[in-house]
Formats: C-alpha cells, sequence, structure tokens
C-alpha cells in the first residue's frame, strides 16, 4: 500500500512516500503534491521503491508532467530527490537528469539521504 507524508519545515515541502509506486502513482503524487510546493521540495523515496511500470519512457511522460506543474513554484526554487535503495536511486536520478534537460528552471539533485538533502536546501 502506498502511503504519502506531507511536512513543512519553514520553506521547504519534504514529501515522505512509503510503498511501492507503479506508473500510475508516480503521476498522480506529481498532479497532487506539486501544486503544494512554493519554494523548495524534497522527495523522500527512502522507504519506497518503483515497480517495473516504470520505465525510461515512462520517465520522460512524468517529466513531461512535472514540467506542467512548476508553474505553481516560486523562481529559484531546488529539488532533492531521496532514495537510499540503488534501484531507487538510479531512477531517481535518471528522473532528475530527465527533468533538468526538459528545461525546468529548478535546479535537481539526488541524495541518499535527507540529512544530505537537508544541508544542500537553503534555510
Amino acid at each position: 500500500m502506498l502511503d504519502v507524508t506531507v511536512e513543512q519545515r519553514d520553506n521547504i515541502t519534504i514529501f515522505h512516500v512509503r510503498g511501492v509506486l507503479s506508473l500510475y502513482d508516480f503521476t498522480e503524487i506529481i498532479c497532487t503534491y506539486c501544486p503544494m510546493i512554493r519554494n523548495h521540495a524534497i522527495y523522500n523515496f527512502s522507504d519506497a521503491s518503483f515497480d517495473s511500470s516504470i520505465t525510461h519512457t515512462g520517465l520522460y511522460a512524468l517529466a513531461d508532467v512535472a514540467h506542467r506543474q512548476i508553474k505553481f513554484r516560486n523562481p529559484g526554487g531546488k529539488s532533492a530527490h531521496v532514495s537510499s535503495n540503488t534501484d531507487t536511486h538510479v531512477t531517481q536520478k535518471i528522473f532528475a537528469s530527465i527533468i533538468q534537460d526538459n528545461g525546468c528552471p529548478h535546479e535537481q539533485a539526488v541524495f541518499t539521504s535527507l540529512d544530505e538533502a537537508l544541508k544542500w536546501l537553503p534555510q
């Protein structure tokens, strides 16, 4: 079962995702939660994994969806992706790279811990 909780720390919105995500779930998370972000975001997938529906082609489709959602964010916002599992980490790196290549104005980075991500973002 998929579980998403949202935590607000000053100008950082943290999304804690737990469970196994499908392409559909990932799309729903982007559409539901991205409009909440005003400045910086952390997508914490430390307790999550992706199922086989998340392919390279699917990541491009997700990036297009994410790109349409960024209109709600303030300029200069950053996004940190956190994952401790190797497969999820690699998928997040590919996704962040695709988003950046698609012209996202918000800097993207991938980390293996929430603490690393918090240190990277301005407080």
